[in-house]
């Protein structure tokens, strides 16, 4: 999935297992999703928080990420309502049985899918996110939303405090055009710095909202 799995293989390994969920994952953007009205998978879960929080709160949820050792450390700390799920989302068979899967919990239980995503699709290639977008549509049969929060091309000379792997830093025009061509629409549409600041960086970042009817 990723361009240098073994950089976050590394850097998973060093990573505390307990640490403090994101402000997004607790932000408006999320806050106003019932637990007894969705399913949340997470891709990209990393360390785990975010999909950790989402479970303290009564969600479902399926965290995802490409990292063995992220999932593993991240199935150390767990709940009955929360899994970890090691996958290489660039693998279209493996995709295809992660969303399978997804869709036949959510049929099972009646719930809609809430997709979350942070500081994932700058993380993967463009390739990819076609792909997932395209795996998305075919596979899952009900309505669904997208939410995520990802790095923009105007964080590129911005300061990182981990500058030494891969990103890919989106232009939001580009995006919510292929979005609205595969038949999207947007909720909400947040961008700017001060969202997420860390350690002293300030990223500009984009934070949206994409409903999908099916």
């Amino acid at each position: 999935m990723y361009k240098n799995r073994n950089y976050w293989n590394e850097f998973y390994s060093e990573k505390n297992s307990n640490i403090e969920s994101s402000s997004f994952s607790r932000s408006e953007f999320v806050v106003g999703y019932s637990p007894e009205e969705y399913l949340i998978l997470e891709l990209g879960c990393g360390e785990g928080a975010d999909s950790r929080y989402f479970a303290s709160r009564g969600f479902e949820v399926i965290g995802v990420d490409g990292s063995e050792t992220a999932i593993a450390k991240n199935k150390e700390i767990t709940s009955p309502n929360l899994s970890f799920k090691c996958v290489n989302l660039s693998e279209k068979e493996e995709l295809a049985r992660l969303l399978m899967d997804v869709n036949d919990k959510l049929q099972k239980n009646n719930k809609k899918l809430l997709l979350y995503t942070r500081f994932f699709f700058h993380a993967i290639t463009e390739q990819v996110e076609s792909l997932i977008i395209e795996s998305l549509l075919k596979v899952i049969k009900q309505d669904f939303d997208l939410i995520s929060e990802f790095r923009t091309k105007e964080d590129y000379q911005l300061y990182k405090v981990h500058d030494n792997h891969y990103r890919r830093y989106i232009d939001t025009n580009i995006f919510i055009k292929k979005m609205l061509e595969n038949h999207f629409s947007i909720y909400r549409l947040v961008k700017g710095r001060g969202l997420s600041v860390y350690h002293g960086e300030d990223p500009y970042l984009c934070r949206i909202i994409f409903k999908k009817e099916v």
